[in-house]
């Protein structure tokens, strides 16, 4: 799932508007297609309503829980799409777009963020095959 047209929206930093724009991106098991549906355009609501700024690192506090309660993910991280050549940074007329991947960390991972930086939380995942589809998997740390 991805947004079209969220970069129309500003982003402010210090009461400024910030100079790079956000598109989103995520994708889902099957079985939560519906929940990474909603978690998107409700992720895409949430920047409309309140201009945050939304960059790597970036989490969304029990976010994924208002849409499944028993998740085992809970918050939402927002993180570069690496994988995917495709969504670099884009340079038009009048603005510059920058896609985030959204994905469900566990409480667990937020603390390791917290304490680690994101940089190693992104290594813990990758290192351990995290299926970040998944809102019902175990975590990484």
């Amino acid at each position: 799932f991805g947004t079209i047209g969220l970069s129309d929206t500003m982003m402010l930093q210090d009461g400024k508007d910030f100079a790079t724009r956000v598109e989103l991106v995520t994708f889902g098991q099957t079985k939560d297609h519906d929940t990474f549906q909603d978690l998107i355009a409700a992720t895409a609501f949430y920047l409309m309503k309140t201009n945050t700024l939304l960059h790597p690192g970036f989490v969304l506090q029990n976010f994924v829980k208002e849409f499944e309660p028993n998740t085992t993910v809970p918050h939402l991280y927002f993180s570069a799409p690496a994988m995917w050549d495709d969504f670099g940074d884009t340079e038009f007329d009048d603005k510059r777009v920058n896609w985030l991947w959204i994905l469900p960390i566990s409480e667990k991972e937020f603390q390791f963020l917290q304490e680690n930086g994101d940089y190693e939380l992104e290594v813990k995942l990758e290192e351990n095959e995290a299926d970040v589809t998944d809102l019902e998997r175990t975590d990484v740390v």
